[in-house]
């Protein structure tokens, strides 16, 4: 687990609830760029379409090193 999967996986427990964040373990541990995050976001969640989430995880890409 990356750096940047680490926070993912954490910011998903915290949005999304420990079970969700379960769910989507095996997609986020492979999340190694912010690009590959924002894919993911967009692509495999659809968050991008969602005007509440999109603040939400503008910032969490922000935030990640």
């Amino acid at each position: 687990m990356s750096k940047i999967s680490k926070q993912i996986y954490e910011f998903e427990i915290e949005v999304s609830g420990e079970d969700e964040a379960k769910q989507f373990k095996p997609e986020i541990d492979k999340i190694t760029t912010i690009e590959e995050a924002r894919t993911y976001y967009g692509e495999v969640r659809g968050w991008s379409d969602d005007s509440d989430l999109r603040e939400v995880l503008i910032d969490l890409l922000l935030t990640l090193k």
